[in-house]
């Protein structure tokens, strides 16, 4: 998982932005990460931000422009 959060800021701000069930690297996870797109962007950027550098990571931050921009681009 460590490369899904290092690498572009997209997949995590999409991750919970629209949740997350199945296969990731070939293990099924068959318990869902609730969708959390009703909250505002600038609290999906703090939790980005937070993951991508917590537990060993480091990474840049996100900001709630980040997050609007992958907000509209996911829409459809």
């Amino acid at each position: 998982m460590r490369p899904r959060v290092l690498g572009h800021q997209d997949y995590v701000i999409k991750t919970l932005l629209n949740g997350l069930t199945g296969p990731v690297n070939g293990t099924n996870y068959t318990e869902v990460m609730v969708p959390m797109g009703q909250s505002p962007d600038d609290w999906i950027a703090a939790i980005a931000s937070y993951v991508r550098n917590s537990f060993g990571n480091r990474a840049s931050l996100v900001d709630a422009a980040d997050v609007a921009r992958a907000r509209a681009a996911s829409a459809s």
